[in-house]
């Protein structure tokens, strides 16, 4: 929990001290599509599919000079995969589905350029995120399998099982603005190993589509 208190603790060290200068303030949410980068040695480890998911928080924005502007802010997000699977008889089918809940911290650059009454935005930056909790949810047919099992990700240092919190990378993403309302898409491009493993590596991969709504503005 030292992580997160950090996480937290930094991003109001950042936002605090700019508040007064901020552009605006907003609540956003939307979709989320996750997958996870798996590889053994040099081996990409194919099948795994797009998880959808879920984005929430509140963001701020301040200026820098002209049409630049930091966006930031503490986003409620979630990463994870699917994989398909099953014999080759296709007596044992499964599907296992891994879903990860995150606390992040987005630091992005943002452009905007007027276009007649719409704003036009990019952004690009880094992200830090660490893991609250996880499930893994198995569904199946053969004389393996239950309808469906649930069970808890374990977190730790352990060499096989357990998975570390922490999570960064890159970020970069664009949208609109009208008037008070934000449509933005980013992909974050984790960079960060969070397995333990040390023959099979993961990396977590996000596609976020989302809202933002103004709910003051600092101008």
């Amino acid at each position: 929990m030292n992580v997160l208190k950090s996480i937290v603790f930094c991003t109001f060290l950042l936002t605090g001290s700019n508040i007064c200068s901020a552009q605006e303030i907003s609540i956003r949410g939307g979709f989320n599509l996750s997958q996870i980068n798996f590889k053994e040695g040099s081996k990409v480890i194919e099948g795994v599919k797009l998880n959808p998911g879920f984005n929430l928080g509140p963001v701020i924005e301040f200026p820098l000079n002209g049409k630049l502007s930091v966006e930031t802010g503490i986003l409620f997000t979630t990463k994870g995969y699917k994989q398909k699977g099953g014999d080759v008889t296709g007596d044992i089918n499964y599907t296992i589905t891994r879903n990860f809940y995150y606390l992040e911290v987005p630091f992005l650059m943002k452009a905007s350029f007027q276009v007649g009454k719409t704003e036009l935005f990019g952004m690009i930056g880094p992200y830090i995120a660490y893991a609250l909790f996880g499930n893994d949810y198995i569904t199946g047919s053969g004389p393996l399998f239950t309808p469906q099992e649930k069970t808890p990700v374990k977190w730790g240092n352990d060499a096989y099982y357990k998975l570390d919190r922490l999570d960064y990378g890159p970020k970069f993403g664009g949208g609109i603005k009208l008037e008070k309302i934000q449509l933005g898409v980013s992909y974050g491009l984790g960079l960060k190993n969070f397995s333990n493993n040390g023959i099979l590596k993961q990396k977590n991969r996000v596609l976020e589509i989302y809202i933002a709504w103004q709910i003051k503005s600092l101008k």
